[in-house]
């Protein structure tokens, strides 16, 4: 299994919602760089076009307090 890399970090929370293991977040590139591991291609295939093609569904409050915590991640906070 490979890593998978975005800078997407809508993106990047929408994973960790959906309980893919982030890695790491490398902020000394720019833009910042958000790495998951243990992936299954096709699970991340799945939640990618659910993402893209706008029909992900989820807990709301989750995501946004997800999305929250990588921003903070970024801004080192």
């Amino acid at each position: 299994m490979a890593n998978f890399k975005t800078s997407d970090t809508p993106l990047a929370a929408w994973l960790v919602c959906n309980n893919v293991k982030l890695l790491s977040v490398n902020n000394s590139i720019a833009p910042s760089e958000f790495t998951f591991t243990d992936l299954d291609q096709e699970k991340l295939n799945d939640l990618i076009f659910q993402w893209d093609g706008g029909n992900a569904v989820g807990n709301c409050n989750s995501f946004y307090k997800t999305y929250r915590s990588l921003v903070h991640k970024l801004k080192g906070s």
